[in-house]
This record gives structure tokens, sequence and C-alpha cells, in this order.
């Protein structure tokens, strides 16, 4: 009887965290992807000044929400598909700097592209147990 007891708090407590690490990766994604989507719209409508302070402002506060959760991304989820973000992240700021249109738009896209393939890869599915 007592392995049973221990067995089902086991059972629960993992499924809690399971549960935790999930909302947190969802949450995390999710204000990610709009941060991404308001980010869009603040680039395509400053076409002639991308390295604008206001421009500039979202980006950076975009980055610091993910530079806040990265290091907590990284006990969840693949080094390799976090990297990833930072790596788009790196090449948008320096599209804007350089007051790019097209690249800068091309870099957000992707940014858009490579979170939503990320928050895909770590959404709990029954395929990913067997």
């Amino acid at each position: 009887m007592k392995k049973v007891i221990f067995f089902a708090i086991l059972l629960i407590a993992l499924l809690g965290i399971t549960i935790g690490e999930q909302l947190y990766i969802d949450t995390t994604t999710n204000t990610m992807l709009a941060h991404i989507n308001s980010m869009k719209a603040t680039i395509i409508n400053n076409e002639e000044q991308l390295n604008y302070d206001n421009v500039l402002n979202e980006f950076y506060e975009m980055r610091n929400y993910w530079e806040d959760r990265e290091g907590t991304m990284a006990f969840f989820i693949d080094h390799k598909n976090i990297s990833n973000v930072g790596q788009c992240l790196v090449r948008l700021l320096a599209a804007l700097e350089e007051n790019d249109f097209t690249l800068s738009k091309t870099e957000i896209y992707l940014l858009y592209e490579v979170t939503y393939v990320f928050k895909k890869l770590s959404t709990f599915s029954i395929h990913n147990i067997f």
C-alpha cells in the first residue's frame, strides 16, 4: 500500500511539473509572438526610419523579454532551438540599425517563423512520449 501511495504522489508531482513547464513555455512563446507581431507592424509603418528611437525601444523590450526567459527555457528545450531565436534577434537588430527596410522585414518574418516552429516543437504531444 505504501508503494502505491508513493507512486501516486510521484505521478502527481511529475504531472504538475510537466503542466507547469508547458504553461511556462506556452506563455513565453505566445508573448514573444505578440511582441513579434507588434514589431512587424512597427517596421512596416516606419519604412523610412527603422533606427528611430520608438522602433528600437520596441525591439529592446522584445529582446529583453526573451533574454529574461531564455535561461529558464534552456532547462526545458533543446538549446539549438533557443539559440535560433537569439540569432534572429541579433540579425534583426543589425538590420534595424542599418535602416534596411527589406532586410528588417525579412528578419522579423524569419523570427516569427522560428519562434512559431519553436512553439510547435515544444507543445505536448502523445507522439513525443513514444
